[in-house]
């Protein structure tokens, strides 16, 4: 089945937001793996366009239409000190898709839960105790850096690094922690 591209109109059911020709193009040319086979790709392409999802509360702005299935067109977006239009994609959206299929390609689990911790000892005598092997680490979510650094200056981060922003001024507010309105 030929994916539904999101073209910036807000498309019912989309799935991708680039096409397989130009998703393999931008692989290729930045030494990235996606199936040779198209089914394969697509339905690597396609979940990928699902985990970008999960980069949502990062992002400025706001979806544009209650249709989108995802976290994009959206309105109040600037990228780089110039406004987005709210009717396109950005060329790195398309991009983070690619490197999330990628990673995906290569064995990032999308639907695993791996919280980086390798639990080595664990008792309940009245208290939690838990101990973790050396070097084991607590994360969130696994991050795909290609997937970060594309879709970084689009981000509210990325935002208020910006000259446009505070120019990377020390404060934080609530907003920067995602308690913000959407």
């Amino acid at each position: 089945m030929a994916l539904i591209i999101e073209t910036g109109a807000g498309v019912e059911n989309a799935d991708s937001y680039i096409e397989l020709l130009d998703a393999r193009t931008f692989a290729a040319n930045y030494g990235l793996k996606l199936s040779d086979d198209d089914t394969a790709a697509e339905i690597t392409l396609r979940q990928a366009y699902l985990h970008l999802a999960i980069y949502e509360p990062e992002l400025q702005g706001k979806r544009t239409t209650i249709e989108q299935n995802n976290i994009y067109p959206r309105t109040g977006v600037l990228s780089n000190c110039v406004a987005v239009d709210n009717n396109l994609i950005p060329e790195s959206i398309k991009q983070a898709q690619v490197y999330a299929a990628a990673s995906i390609q290569e064995g990032y689990a999308t639907n695993n839960i791996d919280n980086g911790q390798a639990l080595s000892s664990f008792s309940l005598d009245g208290v939690i105790s838990e101990s973790y092997q050396a070097g084991s680490k607590t994360k969130l979510n696994n991050t795909i850096q290609g997937v970060q650094n594309s879709i970084y200056p689009l981000t509210k981060v990325g935002f208020y690094a910006s000259p446009c922003g505070t120019g990377g001024s020390n404060t934080l507010s609530r907003d920067d922690y995602f308690y913000g309105d959407c």
